[in-house]
């Protein structure tokens, strides 16, 4: 893996790219979370419903359009759709 394997694209789960409009419910994984990074993912526009410090790990919703933006920010590791079976 070269570069693109860091860029915000790769972080994006492929189920999540074919989601074209619309709220989507998704799981966040992050890294070494910022004292103000769930308020930089809320001014992103997410929906914050949960957040695991211990997992390492945020549930909410966004807009699919914000996706990328969320996937930019550094300490976001992986953006997952939240099954809801």
């Amino acid at each position: 893996y070269g570069a693109e394997a860091n860029s915000p694209e790769s972080k994006i789960h492929v189920d999540l790219k074919k989601v074209k409009n619309g709220r989507v419910e998704v799981m966040i994984y992050v890294k070494d979370l910022p004292a103000d990074g769930l308020k930089q993912m809320k001014e992103l526009g997410l929906k914050v419903d949960l957040h695991d410090e211990k997992l390492k790990v945020v549930l909410g919703s966004v807009n699919v359009r914000r996706l990328k933006s969320l996937a930019k920010l550094e300490y976001v590791f992986e953006i997952v759709p939240l099954d809801e079976d």
